[in-house]
């Protein structure tokens, strides 16, 4: 019956998105069972970040034009909001499944929201079956999902923010907006992805490169992509004040300092540590443990107002001793 099958949706994403705080996470009030069930939620001023991208897009980034460093690091906030608060879902064991600019809105302190969790499932909730009878977000999917046996996990939801980081720097623009989705699933079928916007910062192209590993277990994990755009944050783009963001400018919204204040948002370090040293691994739901790369050298002095060849090199490092670089 497709009114209890809804009603069964609606519940399953009110659960959900009770188990869930986080400041990155769209906040959840209560649900009402009258003749119209409604999920009652946080009310972001902004709307969402796609729409955003699209509007602003001459004062956060011009396509097809060099990107000033102001405007870059605009960006790169909001990839490290978006990846903190996957961070904390991947923690919880929460698989999202539908992680795309659409679905990141902006409250009115400026910060970014994880929303819409009605493809979702976690420990509490029961893993729904198929998504037959839903729309199907096929250009953010990962290759092991559009099988005849579907695989869903962090991986997967690491996937769709590589192509988030596309949509960011392509001014909240789909990948291929022209083709038809039969032709999109049998490209991300093989580990195609759509080719970045060409003046993409180096480091974050590594990034995204990370995220489209084709086998699963090769994608990092939240909590690695969240350390690594913080030390990009650290050495090339820092962030600005406030009330320069483009978000800012928007009705109700008022920006206030995102600070980061999890330690264990920093998964790349700066001091050397030993290849022995080991860490928990919660990724697959089940702890277990991972060898820590080896890092050989000792971090250059980071300075937010300069950036040297050997600050990019030591970054590049970090990146290929973690085995992410294409």
């Amino acid at each position: 019956d497709t009114e209890l099958r809804c009603l069964s949706e609606l519940t399953n994403e009110a659960i959900i998105m009770s188990l869930h705080h986080h400041r990155c996470v769209i906040e959840f009030y209560g649900i009402s069972s009258d003749k119209i069930p409604m999920i009652l939620m946080e009310y972001c001023a902004g709307g969402s970040l796609d729409l955003h991208l699209q509007k602003f897009k001459e004062r956060i980034s011009t396509a097809g034009t060099i990107l000033s460093h102001n405007k870059a690091e605009k960006r790169v906030a909001y990839m490290f909001q978006i990846s903190d608060g996957m961070r904390y879902l991947e923690r919880k064991r929460c698989v999202h499944r539908d992680l795309a600019t659409r679905n990141v809105l902006i409250s009115s302190t400026g910060c970014l929201k994880i929303s819409d969790f009605g493809l979702s499932f976690s420990p509490a909730t029961q893993v729904p079956k198929d998504l037959t009878h839903t729309h199907i977000p096929i250009r953010w999917m990962a290759p092991e999902t559009l099988t005849r046996t579907p695989v869903y996990s962090s991986k997967s939801d690491i996937w769709s923010f590589g192509i988030v980081i596309f949509e960011i720097f392509n001014c909240g623009g789909k990948p291929w907006p022209e083709k038809p989705v039969k032709w999109i699933a049998t490209k991300i079928r093989k580990g195609i992805t759509p080719e970045m916007p060409r003046r993409m910062p180096r480091l974050i192209r590594e990034i995204a490169s990370a995220c489209f590993q084709f086998e699963p277990d090769k994608r990092p994990t939240f909590r690695q992509v969240n350390g690594w755009i913080l030390l990009v944050q650290g050495i090339r783009f820092p962030p600005l004040p406030p009330s320069t963001l483009s978000v800012a400018q928007l009705k109700n919204v008022k920006p206030v300092k995102f600070v980061e204040k999890d330690p264990e948002a920093i998964a790349i370090e700066f001091d050397d540590v030993k290849s022995e040293q080991q860490q928990p691994d919660i990724d697959d739901g089940e702890p277990k443990m991972i060898q820590k790369p080896e890092i050989k050298e000792t971090a250059p002095e980071m300075n937010k107002n300069t950036f040297t060849e050997d600050q990019e090199k030591y970054a590049i490092h970090n990146f290929i001793v973690a085995n992410i670089s294409s």
